[in-house]
């Protein structure tokens, strides 16, 4: 038996209970609607319906005197004790007990067990190109909830979700509905998943402001220059009217369809903040200040839905003068991707300010098409072991779709997986315990392998980096180049992989094509896996083929470069439409398509 997260204590006791023996539950201080949710749970757990049985059962569940989340399962050949403080508590010993069946036995046990951190969440980025089905929104929903998760957030910016009160921007239909955001929210809550309402409101406005109607609110509607390259105006003017009007009509259309009792607020990376309209202002009362009266003043707004806000806090950890000016309902995230985050500096700060706060990790997949493992693990195990220390409310395992959402879900499961380990039960949470419990999601042990394996070329490319990768690098400055050959070239100068981690990188990627080549006897499941697996890893040995050529300045090379991108492409394609909403395919394509371009480029002015 797998039991994953581990729980805190497992006594193996001689027998097994046959599960036929299993008719009835027998509840004891539960409410109705607690006792109708837990008899839900049991018929998936035992795969039967059961009944409620008022008197004296093999199966008793009982309300007890523990700590949240907490529970005590006894399993003896007479029957099943269950013991919880609370339906949460509950609702994961069901869980630890599906695992424990093995066939029509259940070996006898003695558990105790609780959580770590009382929030253990998952963050999906919905809004980068890539917005899932339904049905892939409900599987990942049971894969957390076979993890423990009790949070799960999708990242709203731009058209993602279905505002009413905008149908203009809902033309392509690249969103969630109401209808299926409020499907998926009760699908959550039957498995003890609070699914909390996002949605940026300050900075990550670009698509909003790229509408000519909005222009003028943004903070520099010209534009700004960062990371070498000019952007589009992507942050609202915290003081004009109209950017509190947009985002409150925004907050009108998603919250009232929302149980939750928490709001993610966002407003992460207003980076042209104090320097356009605002800056008089900014340079007189401080940056610190204005962002906090403008989110304040949108908080009201989260308050009137009887919702709790949260709110990255990129911009106010670099002021901790400012800390003692926010509200005590708020709910502060530090985020941080790289292994070497400062997370043990930052939470002991708002832990001695007296402010509640999360720490956000990531699967690090975004920008990379694979995964940088190591900074995985690492932000997850630092994320984790200082909100524990300093006691905060939780993890956020953050899954970013940056640069076209180019990365395929399995890639994301091992930092689900490993941040599920790491929020439950810190000291046993161990890197082998990952390959097992991948090997179910993807119903293949071969290829749960791969997709580790896979997660870690970075390591090759003869430079550590805490974002993207240098194979990745063309992909990114191909769209920041303006795609002009000159510009392109520049920009790639620095991201040249030398002559021996190249070679490194090939027979790596060779090795892979050849273990991936025999893997056969797949399910449905695992062949779509296997398609996934097998385009990453053709586009990284284009992108490998592509940095050759920029090394070499062999541009008759361009040809096959570009054949291979269109055969990428035409297989993304398809492989798309297995998970996610066909509208956004074009718009991830297009990271693609411009590096064609510039390509095409190169080969005219050699």
């Amino acid at each position: 038996m797998q039991l994953l997260p581990l729980p805190k204590t497992v006594k193996k006791q001689e027998g097994t209970l046959n599960i036929e023996k299993i008719q009835h539950l027998a509840f004891l201080g539960f409410t109705e609607s607690e006792q109708t949710h837990l008899l839900k749970k049991a018929g998936r757990v035992f795969a039967k319906a059961l009944t409620i049985s008022p008197s004296p059962s093999a199966f008793r569940v009982i309300k007890a005197d523990l700590p949240k989340q907490a529970y005590a399962l006894t399993v003896s050949e007479e029957g099943i004790s269950l013991k919880a403080a609370d339906i949460e508590g509950a609702h994961f010993a069901f869980t630890t007990l599906g695992q424990l069946i093995d066939g029509r036995e259940i070996p006898c046990v003695e558990i105790t067990d609780e959580p770590d951190l009382s929030v253990r969440g998952v963050l999906l980025d919905i809004s980068r190109s890539k917005v899932p089905t339904l049905e892939t929104l409900k599987e990942i929903a049971d894969w957390l909830e076979q993890l423990k998760y009790n949070h799960l957030e999708l990242y709203v910016e731009g058209f993602s979700f279905e505002y009413r009160s905008f149908p203009e921007v809902l033309e392509n239909g690249n969103f969630i509905t109401v209808q299926e955001y409020r499907e998926l929210e009760q699908y959550c809550l039957d498995r003890c998943i609070d699914l909390v309402p996002n949605q940026n409101g300050f900075g990550h406005m670009s698509d909003w402001l790229k509408r000519e109607e909005y222009q003028d609110f943004a903070e520099i509607p010209e534009g700004f220059f960062i990371w070498g390259a000019h952007r589009a105006p992507s942050t609202l003017n915290p003081l004009d009217p109209r950017s509190r009007e947009l985002v409150t009509k925004m907050y009108r259309d998603m919250l009232p369809y929302s149980k939750s009792k928490y709001f993610n607020m966002n407003f992460d990376e207003p980076y042209e903040l104090g320097q356009g309209k605002s800056k008089d202002y900014c340079d007189k009362v401080g940056r610190d200040r204005v962002f906090i009266e403008y989110m304040e003043s949108l908080a009201e707004v989260v308050r009137s839905y009887d919702k709790r806000p949260m709110i990255w806090g990129d911009v106010l950890i670099h002021h901790p003068e400012s800390l003692a000016h926010l509200s005590k309902d708020l709910i502060f995230i530090d985020w941080g991707y790289s292994a070497d985050y400062p997370f043990y500096k930052h939470l002991k700060m708002l832990a001695e300010a007296g402010i509640d706060f999360m720490a956000a990790a990531g699967t690090s997949t975004w920008a990379v098409i694979t995964s940088r493992y190591q900074d995985m693990i690492g932000s997850i195990r630092n994320a984790s072991l200082n909100t524990i220390k300093y006691r905060g409310l939780g993890i956020l395992v953050t899954d970013w779709g940056d640069m076209g959402h180019l990365q395929y879900l399995p890639f994301s499961y091992p930092g689900f997986i490993f941040g599920a380990l790491a929020g439950w039960n810190f000291n046993e949470a161990h890197e082998y315990l990952i390959a097992p419990f991948l090997s179910r999601m993807v119903e293949n042990a071969l290829l749960a392998q791969l997709i580790l394996d896979m997660s870690t070329y970075t390591r090759l490319e003869g430079e550590y980096r805490s974002y993207g990768s240098r194979l990745f690098s063309a992909i990114l400055w191909a769209e920041h180049s303006r795609q002009e050959p000159k510009d392109f070239l520049t920009k790639m100068a620095s991201n040249i992989i030398g002559e021996k981690n190249r070679l490194f990188l090939k027979n790596e990627f060779d090795g892979f094509e050849a273990r991936l080549e025999k893997i056969d006897g797949l399910s449905p499941v695992a062949q779509t896996v296997k398609g996934e697996l097998a385009n990453a890893l053709a586009l990284l040995k284009t992108l490998l083929k592509t940095n050759e050529m920029l090394a070499l300045k062999k541009y008759d090379m361009t040809d096959d470069i570009i054949s291979e991108l269109q055969a990428f492409l035409a297989k993304h394609a398809e492989l798309w439409q297995k998970r996610n909403k066909p509208a956004g395919l074009s718009e991830s394509s297009r990271r693609i398509t411009q590096l064609i371009s510039v390509l095409e480029k190169l080969k005219e002015g050699s």
